[in-house]
């Protein structure tokens, strides 16, 4: 049967109608766009081989990559927030209006008047 899955679309397809069968990974599925899909079923089954080791691992490696988005998240607001107000402090010195900065930046006018 899995000599007759002619493309990546019938692997998929059959690995969802049979991941639960499976007691080991066949060689067909040795590509590592299904290790993933192996790893996760191993976690939500917990079989034997998920080890209170590996699930502290797992979410150790999840805390860090919310530490890591989070703070890239807060950078990027950071730098968004501060290039708007530079930009909106050199149109003022160009002499627009408040409304006019607040269309052209996003800021609100209370905030642009702040700034003078």
């Amino acid at each position: 049967m899995l000599e007759n899955l002619s493309d990546e679309s019938d692997k998929w397809t059959y690995l969802f109608n049979n991941l639960s069968k499976m007691n080991e990974i066949p060689e067909e599925f040795d590509e590592n766009q299904f290790q993933d899909l192996f790893t996760t079923a191993k976690i939500a089954n917990f079989t034997a081989e998920y080890t209170e080791e590996q699930k502290m691992s797992y979410d150790y490696q999840n805390c860090l990559n919310y530490a890591v988005e989070t703070a890239v998240e807060a950078a990027v607001k950071t730098a968004t927030e501060k290039a708007q107000c530079e930009t909106a402090r050199n149109l003022l010195k160009m002499g627009l209006t408040a409304a006019q900065i607040a269309q052209a930046t996003g800021l609100s006018e209370e905030e642009i008047i702040k700034l003078k």
